[in-house]
């Protein structure tokens, strides 16, 4: 029998944040129900204006954006904005942490290469971001 490989989330807080969900736990949560083994990934919470800069340099895209991932075989860094989540939470009626939530779950996904650039990934995507992130807010 093959051992599988384990998984390695670290989290990063550049920006302070309170939390009441472990975004590790959500993102080994993912990787477990994928059956996806051997994955490093680096969660980075920070700011409107570090994520401005990344988005800037890697998208040519002058402005802050809620989430950025990075992809490369079995590892990746998803950067999140604490600021852009309290707007988007604000204007969607949702709580700070749901909203956090579900950028790491939409980031999770991207690292094992789902994407919704175009309608037939959507069609694939969306409806495991709506899995995850169902089963993420019932364990809180």
């Amino acid at each position: 029998m093959v051992k599988a490989k384990k998984n390695s989330v670290t989290v990063v807080f550049r920006k302070k944040t309170r939390l009441i969900f472990d975004p590790a736990a959500v993102v080994f949560g993912i990787l477990k129900s994928e059956n996806a083994g051997g994955f490093e990934i680096n969660l980075v919470f920070t700011d409107n204006a570090f994520i401005k800069k990344i988005n800037l340099e890697y998208r040519s895209k002058n402005y802050p954006t809620d989430v950025i991932t990075f992809a490369a075989a079995k590892s990746g860094d998803i950067f999140i904005s604490v600021e852009k989540a309290a707007e988007q939470a604000a204007s969607y009626g949702a709580s700070f942490d749901e909203e956090v939530k579900r950028l790491v779950v939409h980031g999770a996904l991207h690292v094992l290469g789902y994407d919704h650039v175009r309608q037939i990934d959507r069609k694939e995507m969306a409806p495991k971001e709506k899995k995850y992130f169902k089963i993420s807010a019932e364990k809180n």
